[in-house]
């Protein structure tokens, strides 16, 4: 288990690297800085609405930084961010399920929103790994995954996290996708860019409203195969989220290429996924925030992915999963060729769902 735990913390420094020196060094914060001293959008342009103004400044830079890519004025980082988004949703119900999981429950690693917002701030490749390392650490499941360390004692907690991912994540990024000013004005764009960046918040407080509504007698210590339905759904939810927006950034990649009639000349190399995807180490000056943009998330991508997949397959170490139907035996494997479909975040899903139902199902063979 401490190679795994040696990986996710080598992970960290890489992230600190790519993410904040490489954009001061190539511009992207150093623009960002001048939007905010000037109060204008990263358009050069639209000055910030007064409210955004008397915001605190925090409030400013990530508008600022996102803008582009929420408008689709930069064409390949809104595609990237459509993909990363999406397979967001699958890595955090795994996040909120493993919050409530007997042998987290309770601890430093299960108070997730602290964790969520602190990505939020300081890029999810920086603190994912470090959140996913210490996970390991504290967590008795990857050495010990046995049902009560697994199971998840509070059903109602289980059965509001797929309506809690949906009003406190889904919906707060659906609205930032939502154009304008042919939809909605401007103001209420940067409103739900303000209002997303918070969404761990929000599905926090979402999964407490909706225990409300389901019966207290739900909230009692729980079988393990009684369970199983409530983890699917869950699951299934986050897989399809995932899978879908992966998917659709795929096809149309795919498509420009397949069928380059269909698109605009000007947006072909765009497209390509190495464009979408595939982060580099260049120090280049940045021709506009948008750029700086996508080479920010490409490797925030990139490097809370192969966390997420470092960390599920270690979850799954001391669990026999041969003889799955959609399995090979080996962890790194499945992930990578699930990855082809359901993107990586979805691809990590999988696997924690499969140690799932061994385990609760009662069919597990412990590995020695």
């Amino acid at each position: 288990m401490s190679s795994y735990k040696f990986l996710l913390a080598g992970l960290v420094p890489l992230g600190v690297y790519t993410l904040h020196s490489i954009s001061r060094t190539n511009g992207l914060f150093p623009q960002l800085t001048e939007a905010c001293e000037a109060k204008i959008l990263t358009d050069s342009a639209t000055t910030w609405p007064t409210w955004l103004q008397k915001s605190p400044e925090l409030a400013g830079f990530l508008v600022s930084f996102f803008w582009p890519l929420a408008t689709g004025a930069h064409v390949t980082g809104a595609f990237n961010s459509l993909a990363f988004v999406g397979n967001s949703f699958a890595m955090w119900i795994v996040t909120m399920i493993e919050a409530g999981r007997g042998g987290t429950r309770g601890s430093v690693i299960s108070y997730i929103t602290i964790y969520g917002l602190l990505f939020q701030l300081g890029g999810i490749g920086v603190i994912g790994p470090a959140y996913l390392a210490l996970n390991l650490y504290l967590s008795p499941i990857p050495s010990d995954p046995k049902p009560s360390n697994i199971a998840i004692s509070d059903l109602a907690y289980l059965r509001a996290v797929p309506y809690a991912l949906l009003t406190g994540f889904v919906l707060p990024t659906l609205a930032v996708a939502l154009p304008y000013p042919s939809i909605i004005s401007m103001d209420t764009k940067i409103a739900a860019l303000v209002f997303w960046q918070a969404f761990p918040l929000w599905t926090s407080i979402s999964t407490y409203l909706f225990k409300a509504f389901f019966p207290t007698e739900l909230a009692l210590p729980a079988d393990g195969k009684k369970q199983l339905p409530l983890l699917r759904k869950a699951y299934g939810l986050g897989l399809v989220l995932a899978t879908t927006s992966h998917i659709a950034v795929v096809s149309l990649s795919m498509g420009s290429i397949v069928a380059p009639a269909l698109f605009r000349a000007g947006v072909l190399d765009d497209l390509k996924l190495a464009s979408i995807f595939l982060p580099t180490f260049s120090m280049e000056k940045i021709a506009s925030v948008g750029e700086g943009g996508l080479k920010f998330l490409q490797w925030d991508y990139a490097i809370i992915s192969l966390s997420q997949i470092i960390w599920a397959v270690a979850q799954t170490s001391k669990v026999d999963r041969k003889g799955l139907g959609f399995s090979v035996g080996n962890g790194w494997i499945d992930a990578a060729l699930r990855s082809a479909v359901f993107g990586p975040l979805g691809a990590a899903l999988t696997l924690v769902w499969e140690r799932d139902e061994i385990v609760l199902g009662e069919t597990a063979v412990k590995k020695a």
